[in-house]
């Protein structure tokens, strides 16, 4: 995890539309010690043992070769805390990841980083429940901000990616194509209020000619800017 982290500063949480990922605050990361200590103390190998490092960090669980293999729990001097499995003394397999600031990832880990399924609940409440590929979210997921916010659809380096739905916390919606975390391509917007906008958009703002039908049911093509 820790030599990935910087990545998580991609990932930050926009106002205007709950496309984003993580707020920088909440960043995807695991102290290095935590992800990647191993017990180097000779070969002990067999039933569930503590060890404590110089570091104040504290491994109970299996050792296997003189590395942390299998099940344990790892608590480091930070307040972070993981539980789960181990393999080659790194975190690998299923486990359980609680962060010192209030966070919890609960799913799949491969090579000390999040890899597979998983679920990350931020200290402000906001919830990620999806896939993650190199410590990051990849793939399909849906994206449950506290406000009420949801984004469902495919993302790529921690950013809504591809196709996909935002709703609002306002009730708006989105539905079509994102990049990077904003609209971008052909989409459809839909207002609370009931006005209907249909084209291209671009970072987050209609791009070029598109189709508005009002909540009267008067129609309009051409140009148009989105009442926000």
């Amino acid at each position: 995890m820790g030599k990935k982290s910087r990545r998580s500063n991609r990932s930050k949480q926009r106002n205007t539309a709950p496309a984003a990922a993580l707020d920088e605050d909440q960043a995807l990361e695991t102290s290095e010690s935590c992800s990647r200590s191993k017990h180097k103390d000779g070969k002990s190998s067999g039933n569930p043992q503590k060890y404590t490092y110089a570091s104040g960090d504290v491994y109970e669980g299996e050792f296997k070769d003189g590395k942390m293999n299998g099940n344990g729990k790892y608590t480091c001097a930070s307040g972070d805390v993981y539980e789960g499995e181990f393999k080659d003394g790194k975190i690998s397999g299923n486990g359980k990841f609680t962060y010192a600031h209030g966070a919890v990832y609960e799913g799949e880990f491969k090579d000390a980083e999040r890899n597979g399924n998983g679920k990350y609940t931020c200290a402000n409440g906001d919830v990620y429940d999806g896939e993650f590929r190199d410590d990051l979210m990849n793939g399909n997921c849906k994206y449950t901000c506290a406000s009420g916010a949801v984004s469902e659809g495919e993302f790529k380096d921690g950013k809504m990616t591809g196709n996909g739905k935002y709703t609002h916390a306002n009730g708006d919606v989105y539905e079509g194509e994102s990049k990077d975390g904003k609209m971008n391509g052909n989409g459809k917007y839909t207002c609370a209020g009931g006005a209907v906008y249909e084209g291209e958009f671009k970072d987050d703002e209609m791009n070029g000619n598109c189709k508005r039908t009002c909540a009267n049911g008067d129609v309009s093509e051409g140009e148009h800017k989105m009442a926000k």
